[in-house]
């Protein structure tokens, strides 16, 4: 078995030998091939060249010019082109006339003949010449609006670096006015009052908590905890709620104030209280006494007699009639707001 194994193996190796014997034939003959091309190739663009009496390195530098000076030069020869047939169809025309004078023996008429297509052919050699001019400076005015587009395209790459720079700053603070930028400005302020509003709602209405609405600098929306975090509109609370979401954002506002200089020592809160139910009340007050057992001065104006129980120091007003009416001050003694 072993020996038949290596019989076949041999014959394999032999058998890729002279397929790989004749893959090197193949692909020798293909090299000749291409050099035989390469070779005729490279002849034939000499004979080209030479034709045309120019160098082989001359034909290339021509080909390698842009395609517009290509084409321009292509058009311009034509031009001469056609007008060097025309000259010699009318040479040959005026030899074939000059023949048939000489034939009829008039060397006279002949001679003048001559004289004249001589003046036509001068004339037009002069034209021929006037159009190659015409073509020289087609070529030249190219030449100088090419380099004008140049400097164009230099001016309009610094005019754009201008405008991305401006419009980089339009996209930043807004218009010429700053509005944009006095809306971004507020809306940090805002996003400030609302942090602070949102830790009084979590005294005065733990249901509620304010946020801005999205895509609006300056907009509130409240958002619901009892209706699975719902987004409302702020008018869609009902008076005591919307009583109690104010209180918040006043508390905010004071509690901003009193990190700058002078702050705000004292907050007046002018009614309300009457829309309020019972311990939505007791709640308010509760935290407005907090802020008082905290340093700050809090006035109510109200006229609920449930509050009167919880404020310490009063100024009653008591109308008498006929425009008049009379301000007393009454401390009950009762820790409370002061006013």
């Amino acid at each position: 078995m072993a020996r038949k194994r290596a019989a076949l193996a041999r014959q394999d190796s032999a058998a890729r030998l002279t397929a790989a014997e004749r893959e090197v034939e193949r692909c020798g003959a293909a090299a000749k091939s291409s050099a035989a091309q390469a070779d005729s190739a490279a002849t034939a663009l000499s004979n080209a060249a030479t034709a045309c009496g120019v160098t082989v390195a001359e034909a290339r530098s021509k080909l390698a010019l842009p395609e517009v000076e290509r084409l321009a030069e292509e058009r311009a020869l034509a031009e001469l082109e056609t007008a060097r047939r025309d000259a010699a169809l009318l040479a040959n025309e005026r030899q074939r006339q000059r023949a048939d004078h000489h034939a009829q023996q008039r060397p006279e008429a002949d001679a003048a003949e001559a004289d004249a297509a001589a003046n036509r052919l001068a004339e037009s050699l002069t034209a021929d010449r006037l159009r190659q001019g015409a073509a020289r400076g087609r070529l030249t005015a190219d030449d100088a609006n090419r380099a004008r587009l140049a400097d164009l395209t230099v001016a309009i790459d610094a005019q754009k670096a201008q405008h991305g720079l401006w419009a980089t700053l339009a996209g930043l603070i807004g218009s010429a006015d700053g509005q944009k930028m006095r809306n971004f400005a507020q809306s940090l302020s805002l996003d400030m009052l609302l942090g602070h509003a949102n830790r009084h709602l979590d005294d005065l209405a733990r249901r509620y908590r304010l946020e801005r609405v999205a895509g609006a600098n300056l907009d509130i929306q409240v958002i619901d905890r009892e209706m699975g975090d719902e987004r409302r509109g702020v008018h869609s609370l009902s008076g005591g709620e919307l009583f109690l979401v104010s209180l918040a954002l006043a508390l905010g506002l004071s509690a901003m104030a009193a990190g700058t200089a002078g702050g705000i020592g004292t907050l007046f809160i002018d009614e309300g209280f009457g829309s309020l139910d019972p311990d939505s009340l007791d709640v308010a007050l509760s935290c407005l006494e907090a802020l008082q057992a905290g340093g700050r001065q809090v006035g109510v104006i109200s006229h609920v007699p449930a509050m009167v129980e919880r404020i310490g120091a009063q100024i009653r007003v008591t109308p008498l009639g006929g425009g008049r009416s009379r301000v007393s001050v009454l401390s009950t003694g009762v820790a409370g707001t002061e006013g």
